[in-house]
């Protein structure tokens, strides 16, 4: 496997979809196993048909990843290309973040919802009740888990960032999607605070409608605290790197001119 594609695409998805099944889906499990009897009576085709699930949603993820992050790979690894490729390359890269962000709530709302848990409720495994909480902590999952795929894609394209900086492709009139650092910084906060209330919440509605005792899931309070904490942690080492990379580039640049060492005429790289 070439360096780039080792660098832009094997080594962030892979960091991405191990944090997401060793940290997220360890609450999803609990839940299932803890609450639902349906479940537990049904497990061979609960069993089968997360596998099926897990496969599909894992090579999506991996095909869209490639998909925005492949015209960067293919560039870097070429001598010459034209302005066309440049400005594809670009975009697609610039677009690889949100999409990203997008399809790993997706995988979870929407194509776990209907892959597993409508299968089982068809069945009569699941009452509605459990139908709504599972699409409810399915959906927070999906929500846990945007932030940090968004940054992940972000400081995995530090290195073409880099390497168009070099070449000067960076400037001109190409028209790539972002947001500002006040925007990222709420929907940071945002996509870290929601997940574990609407969890808290959707534990209560199932207290409520199915009479179940919180006593004895209370295990999963501390579960769902654990992953508030190590989320928050892992989006705020990934936001704090790319800020730290830009500003200490900045800082040493300045701090040469100021002495009368530098280049007045070079550009600072953002």
């Amino acid at each position: 496997m070439r360096e780039h594609t080792k660098t832009l695409f094997f080594r962030p998805f892979l960091f991405q979809e191990c944090i997401t099944y060793f940290v997220l889906v360890p609450v999803v499990i609990f839940f299932a196993l803890k609450i639902s009897e349906g479940f537990r009576e049904y497990m061979l085709e609960g069993i089968a048909l997360v596998l099926i699930q897990t496969v599909f949603s894992v090579a999506l993820g991996a095909w869209v990843k490639y998909h925005f992050v492949g015209p960067a790979i293919r560039l870097m690894e070429q001598e010459r290309c034209d302005e066309w490729e440049v400005r594809h390359a670009l975009q697609s890269a610039a677009i690889l973040p949100f999409a990203e962000a997008i399809l790993i709530y997706f995988r979870w709302a929407g194509i776990a919802w209907c892959s597993v848990v409508i299968p089982l409720y068809l069945k009569g495994a699941l009452s509605f009740e459990l139908l709504i909480f599972a699409g409810n902590i399915l959906g927070m999952t999906g929500v846990s888990a945007m932030a940090l795929y968004y940054m992940v894609s972000e400081n995995g394209l530090t290195s073409f960032a880099r390497w168009c900086s070099r070449n000067g492709l960076l400037g001109g009139d190409t028209r790539i999607a972002r947001i500002s650092l006040n925007q990222k910084l709420l929907a940071v906060i945002l996509l870290i605070a929601v997940p574990p209330i609407g969890n808290f919440i959707g534990i209560i509605y199932l207290s409520i409608f199915t009479g179940i005792d919180l006593a004895s899931i209370q295990l999963g309070f501390f579960f769902i605290l654990l992953q508030t904490v190590i989320m928050t942690f892992l989006n705020g080492y990934l936001l704090m790197k790319g800020l730290t990379y830009s500003v200490g580039r900045m800082s040493v640049m300045l701090k040469d001119m100021a002495k009368g060492k530098g280049d007045l005429t070079k550009r600072l790289e953002v």
